[in-house]
Order: structure tokens, then sequence, then C-alpha cells
């Protein structure tokens, strides 16, 4: 196609269909072949109009320029002068944005500045971060970097201003998200939601999972035209970010709120939102590399030396973890793979020889009872599981009678088809109750036998106790 009316009519077609990229490219291909000095402006506005569109205001007051230059005195200037008028003011709001935001880092890495021109200037860039127009010209002037440099800075205060405003730039963008990702690093940011710090954690876990909703297409949506097609497959990156998760888990140098977020943001983001899905392979992925590092996490005894630092909720949502994966799987064989890899790591950990070793053992089949509560009953009737509970229970060792008590509580359920934990538990507590001195260890062994009071249901066959047996013991579990 040669003729540059023609060309200006695809042009048109393009810029309707919100395709400016291509619509530039035909009015810039007419220009070429056209000799008429009206169509020319024309198609240096039309043109313009293009670059307005996609915020490339220098090209598009250029474009405004020469379109004022090379009209027609017959041709109406109206909205050439409205759109040169509009470009000069983007122009003057864009330059006014860049000079605020080069003040405001300037404000903020400067270590002489006063407290409260740090805070308003920290508050002033994240707003800018949440807002598209502001978050582009962050990212356009070397933003991504300076940000970088707060954080490095290792003040508190700036730190969190720092991922706040990652968190706004990445929203909805991504592009953006998947720059910043690179550029950042997961590792380092990984080693950032690992600190000891409940709101620097937080706040990483929150930019980690604005990234992670960009890259899953979820969360909110922007389109932002032809940027969209220079992104990389995202599949590549979601298993680097899922990989980094699992390592965090049993690392000795992440922090106990660190090993939280890091469960948290598996929990929301491996299994399916909806099991009408087909597809479950990050689940599978998870399972196949990261599930023993999962059952290493409920595995951990408190009490005992070199236990990775955790919080009250770390195992529990370790244990939440192993029950959604375990749901979310499709079919017998996919359920088989997971119980022979549980059964596996456990056989691993029991050693006769090694009592210590073999505690680790019993509490996962703990952790696992407090999650895919089948799998965990299956896992009891493992040849040496239960063995191995007996010797605990009549250990003199107090954590030896702790782990023991917990994984009988946990078994001693109406749920349970562990005949033996129904038949032999109680006998199992009452040694343990009469055993120790420690107060704790009478307790929970106390709540053990009301479980296991009760574990028959309406089965009379099964029942433990006599009736009011199981009141009698509440009450003592409340003195």
């Amino acid at each position: 196609m040669e003729d540059p009316i023609q060309l200006k009519e695809e042009g048109n077609k393009y810029f309707q269909a919100s395709d400016y990229e291509r619509a530039a490219q035909s009015y810039t291909q007419a220009m070429k072949l056209n000799k008429d000095r009206a169509l020319q402006a024309v198609l240096y506005r039309n043109r313009a109009a293009c670059f307005l569109k996609r915020e490339e205001y220098a090209k598009a007051a250029s474009d405004a320029s020469r379109a004022h230059k090379c009209r027609s005195r017959k041709i109406a200037s109206r909205f050439s002068d409205a759109a040169h008028t509009l470009v000069l003011e983007q122009l003057r709001i864009q330059f006014s944005t860049d000079m605020r935001v080069q003040k405001m880092f300037e404000i903020l890495l400067d270590e002489n500045s006063e407290k409260e021109k740090r805070e308003k200037a920290a508050n002033n860039l994240i707003v800018l971060g949440r807002e598209e127009a502001g978050a582009e010209r962050i990212f356009q002037n070397n933003g991504v970097s300076l940000l970088l440099q707060l954080i490095e800075t290792k003040n508190a205060e700036l730190v969190l201003a720092a991922v706040r405003t990652l968190s706004g730039m990445c929203t909805g963008h991504k592009a953006r998200a998947t720059a910043i990702l690179h550029y950042l690093g997961i590792d380092n940011i990984c080693m950032w939601m690992s600190v000891d710090n409940e709101e620097i954690s937080l706040a990483v876990c929150n930019l980690l999972q604005t990234v992670t909703d960009c890259l899953l297409g979820q969360g909110k949506e922007e389109h932002h035209g032809k940027e969209e097609a220079v992104v990389l497959d995202t599949k590549k990156d979601l298993k680097m970010i899922t990989m980094r998760l699992l390592d965090m888990l049993v690392s000795k140098n992440v922090s106990g709120q660190g090993r939280d977020r890091a469960l948290n943001l598996l929990n929301k983001n491996i299994p399916r939102k909806d099991l009408k899905d087909q597809d479950n392979s990050r689940t599978t992925f998870v399972i196949d590399n990261g599930l023993k590092k999962i059952l290493k996490v409920v595995g951990q005894i408190p009490e005992m030396p070199g236990c990775l630092p955790l919080t009250e909720n770390t195992q529990l949502t370790a244990s939440i973890l192993l029950n959604k994966l375990y749901d979310d799987l499709r079919c017998d064989p996919e359920r088989d793979n997971y119980r022979v890899i549980c059964e596996e790591y456990i056989k691993s950990k029991i050693d006769p020889q090694n009592m210590d070793k073999t505690l680790h053992a019993i509490q996962i089949v703990s952790g696992v009872l407090q999650g895919p509560f089948d799998l965990g009953n299956k896992l009891l009737g493992m040849k040496g599981v239960m063995e191995m509970m007996v010797a605990l229970c009549g250990s003199e060792r107090e954590i030896d009678q702790l782990v023991a008590v917990e994984a009988l509580i946990h078994a001693s359920t109406k749920l349970s088809r562990a005949t033996f934990i129904i038949s032999n538990g109680i006998t199992l507590l009452k040694e343990i109750y009469k055993k120790t001195k420690n107060e704790k260890i009478k307790i929970r062994a106390l709540v053990g036998l009301c479980k296991l009071g009760s574990a028959g249901g309406t089965d009379y066959g099964l029942r433990q106790f006599a009736e009011g047996s199981t009141e009698k013991l509440a009450r003592q579990c409340r003195k």
C-alpha cells in the first residue's frame, strides 16, 4: 500500500482500536510518501495523539510543533493549537513530577535531613507509587535503583517506605512487576522477608504477593498496550519464587516470622482456587520438590537444641499447607506419591538407637494428623511408629513424654481408625500422668484422656470410660 491517504485511514483504524504503536507506524509511513503540506500537518497531529496516548510526551510535543509549522493557512488550527497546548501541559506535569521524585529521594538519602521532612517524603513517595503516572515516572527515572539504596540503609522507616512504594509500582502492571522482580532479585526479596522485624517482613510479603498476582494474572489488572508483549513466560519466574519460598522453610537464617510469611504465600498461591480447574501442576511441583521441607518444619521440637526459629503459629500453618496440598490432588496415583514421600521421610528418622532422631519422626506424624488426617492414620500404622510411641511414653525424659502425649492427642478422635490408639491410649496416657511431675504434661495427658473418652462416638463397644467419667476428666482439666 503506497497511498498516504489510505495509510492515514489505516492508522485511524488502529488508533480507534487503541493500538497506538501500529497507528503511529502507519502515520509515519504515510509521511514518507506524502507531498501535500496540509495532509502532512494532519499526519503529524495524528501521530502526536498516538505519542500522547503512550505518554511519550517529548515526541508528542515535537510532532505537535511540526504540525504547526507545515499546516496550511486554509486548515483550521483549533485542534492543533489545543493539542499543542495539551502536550506542553503534559510535559510541564511530567517534569514537575520528575522534580518531585528527585527531591523526595534527595531528602530520603540525605542522613542529615530532618526527621519530619523524611517522614513526609516517604509518605509522598508511597502515594506516588500507587498512582499509575507516578509509578511510571519513578520507574523511568532510575527509581528502582534509588529504592534499593533506601532498603540497603537498613533504616526500618526507609526500608518500609521503599518496599511499600515498590508494591504500589507493581500493582496491576505485569511488565513493570517482572522488571522489578528481576532487578531486585528473588534472593534479596526473600532475605528481606526473613528479617526479625514483623512490620518489614509483612511489607515484603505483600510485595511478593503483589508480584505473584501480576504473574498469575490475578488481582487488579490494567492494560498497558504493547508493553505486555515483551513480558517473558511467567511460569519460570513463578517456579523460581516457589523454590526460594521452599528453601526459606528449612533455613536457619530465616526468622520465625519470615518462615510464617513463606508458608502463608505457599498456602495462598499454590493450591487451586477452583477445583474445576484441571491444572494442579503447581501443587504437584511443590510436593515433588518441597514436601520433605514442609515435613521438616512440622517435625521441629522447640524444646530441643538446633530447632529452627519458629513462632507459635508456624507448625500449625505448615500442617494446614500439608492438608491443602493433599486436598488439591486429583487422583489416587498423586495421593500415593504424596504418601510414599511421607513414609520414606519418616522411616529415615526412626532409629531405636537414637531417641532424639525418633522424636522428630513422631512429631512429623503429629503434624500430618493435624493436616490430612486420613493420611496421618495411615502413617500411624507404619512399622515402628506405634512401638516408638510406647517407648516414648515409658521414657523418663520430659521431652519424650511431651511429644508422645501430643501425638496421642492428635490421634485420639472419633474419626480415628487406629484401633491401637483407642484400645491402648488410655493406659499410655495414665502411665504418663502418674509418672510425670511436669504440670504441662499432666494437663495435656488429661486432654488426651478426654478425647479418648469420646473417641468411640455412639459405639459403646469402643468406649473406654464409664458413663460420666469424661465429664469428670474435663472438670479436672479446667482446675
